[in-house]
């Protein structure tokens, strides 16, 4: 209901007939000897403005453009229901300019109806008005601007007043819609995956429109891996503006995604070129789990496969328990020293072969917080020039995942943090076999917008690695190695840096928009692995630096970086390095 508007309908009905009055009663000539108010009832001076703010004045001469001001004056004070100018003489032959009101009467109570998403109790309590006050036009426009800035501050941007009305039985009724959620529809996508991708929404049929809570499940629909992009939610009102249809229009990514990852390395004297195949097969057994299969060659006089690893995953199981479930096979070839050598400046390498297996399940608790336990056995076969026999390795880990991100493929802003520790061998009484060791690991990375098109990105990760004090006949590969394209740019992943059974890692990069699709990046990468106490200073660290494209496809972010360490390297992959 528009108040304001009422008034001026009453003041230009009003302000019609005191004219007609005034003109054919009164010489304007007359001076006004006094200006009084008029009420049928004893209205509270609070509500009548004083006479000394009106514009007609004692002693000038009665003007009807004066009065239909007043008259408007006093309509907007909200409080009066009616208002009329009536000059009057009366003994002495004295003009006296009388303001006849009719306040409205007071409040009895407030109700609203139609709210359910924000509880009654806190809508009335941001009336101005409470039982027994006057009731004030202008306060309840006051008091409707409220209530729909308090829906929309949270989110509820179509909530709205749509009336308000006073009973004859004093009541102040409020008439509230929140715009209910008639139904929920996701197009572009195979029949057979929009339940799973539905069931990642938290708008509900029934529930309320919130502009928050749709923009968080149009991200949960990104993450799934599905779309190459989904649109921003569709909406179609009912005729009666109290429901609206919610619609994701979304371009679906490709069923099977391949990729390649290339790393050169210009030495003399070194394997030049190694990289990967990998393609990902997805609903090869049941809607929505994912086959990953990579294959790993390196090319010396020829190309040769290094090694392979396959995984399965279910991201609900058997889409009824929304559980995450995953497997996965293994078998790779690493270039690695002998524990026992790590303080050796002339330490041997030897090419060892290890194949695994391992499960992993992950709980969902909240939309930022995920839990994962996985349980790993690992077979290592060292190369026969190490003089290490064969050995196992069988793992419990459980992992926390708090993420505060937004466009995960891109984040802008936001922090996420990883927490891991793994038991191998003995755990709690129960002896799994294999070597005994605790690690631990924690990653804590961070986006900050530093300009529309600029965003400066953190990571630290700090870990250790304890293994029992009898087994000094492993690998250091058990342990921390840095080196490569996701840990320490300009070294190479196949013969890392630095191995040790402690690692400090610091990443930062400045990421810079070149185009909605293009991304140049500027990177700094630090760190050192060791095996005794904590460093005091960062003396022994090793650095590398450069400059890297991002360019931004269905499949997610191709990754280009060139770094300067030990020596140029190029590195080739797919997503951001964190």
């Amino acid at each position: 209901m528009n108040f304001r508007r009422v008034g001026a309908l009453f003041l230009a009905i009003a302000g019609l007939w005191s004219g007609t009055v005034l003109a054919a009663t009164f010489s304007k000539e007359r001076l006004i000897d006094d200006i009084r108010y008029d009420s049928l009832t004893s209205p509270s001076s609070s509500i009548l403005p004083k006479i000394a703010s009106l514009n007609s004045k004692i002693g000038q001469r009665v003007q009807d453009s004066l009065v239909f001001q007043d008259i408007n004056f006093l309509y907007l004070t909200g409080n009066f229901k009616t208002v009329e100018a009536l000059p009057t003489t009366i003994s002495g032959n004295q003009l006296i300019l009388f303001f006849k009101v009719q306040e409205y009467p007071t409040v009895n109570e407030i109700k609203v109806f139609g709210a359910s998403a924000i509880s009654q109790n806190i809508l009335i309590n941001l009336s101005p008005l409470s039982k027994g006050d006057v009731m004030n036009t202008v306060q309840l426009q006051k008091y409707k601007d409220d209530i729909e800035t308090l829906y929309h501050t949270r989110g509820y941007d179509l909530a709205q007043v749509l009336q308000i009305v006073f009973t004859p039985s004093r009541d102040v009724v409020i008439d509230v819609t929140e715009g209910e959620l008639s139904s929920i529809e996701i197009h572009g996508v195979s029949p057979n995956l929009i339940p799973v991708a539905l069931r990642e929404i938290k708008s509900r049929p029934g529930g309320h429109f919130n502009t928050r809570r749709l923009r968080e499940d149009r991200e949960r629909l990104l993450k799934l891996g599905y779309f190459s992009d989904v649109e921003s939610p569709h909406l179609e009102d009912s005729l009666d503006h109290r429901r609206v249809k919610v619609i994701f229009n979304t371009h679906p990514r490709k069923t099977n995604a391949f990729d390649a990852g290339l790393e050169y390395y210009e030495q003399k004297g070194e394997q030049p070129l190694t990289g990967f195949l990998r393609t990902d097969l997805r609903h090869l057994g049941i809607p929505s789990d994912l086959t990953s299969i990579k294959i790993q060659a390196a090319w010396d006089t020829a190309p040769y496969i290094q090694g392979y690893a396959a995984r399965y995953t279910q991201p609900w199981i058997f889409n009824a328990i929304p559980v995450s479930f995953s497997t996965g096979i293994w078998s790779e070839t690493l270039n690695e020293f002998l524990t026992r050598d790590r303080n050796s400046v002339s330490r041997a390498t030897f090419s060892n072969q290890r194949v695994g297996t391992d499960v992993e399940f992950t709980y969902p608790v909240f939309d930022e917080l995920s839990l994962s336990l996985r349980g790993k056995s690992e077979s290592v076969f060292p190369d026969e020039t190490s003089g290490i026999s064969n050995y196992d390795i069988h793992s419990l880990s459980l992992k926390m995942d708090y993420r505060l991100l937004k466009n995960v493929p891109n984040p802008r802003t936001g922090i996420y943090t990883i927490n891991m520790i793994e038991l191998g061998g003995n755990l709690a009484g129960i002896n799994l076999g294999g070597l005994s060791f605790t690690r631990i690991v924690s990653t804590l990375a961070g986006f900050m917008e530093v300009s529309s098109p600029g965003i400066l990105a953190a990571r630290v990760t700090v870990g250790v690695f304890r293994p029992d004090t009898g087994t000094s006949t492993t690998f250091e590969s058990e342990g921390f190695d840095l080196g490569g394209p996701n840990t320490i740019r300009g070294y190479k992943e196949t013969f890392p840096i630095f191995v040790g059974n402690k690692e400090i890692l610091l990443n930062l990069e400045y990421r810079h928009d070149l185009t909605d699709t293009l991304q140049g990046v500027l990177f700094w990468d630090t760190g050192e692995a060791f095996s005794s106490g904590w460093p005091t200073s960062t003396n022994g660290f090793v650095s590398g630096y450069g400059v890297g494209i991002r360019f931004y496809t269905p499949v997610g972010p191709l990754r280009l970086d060139i770094a300067q360490g030990e020596a140029l390297i190029l590195h080739f992959g797919l997503g951001q390095t964190f």
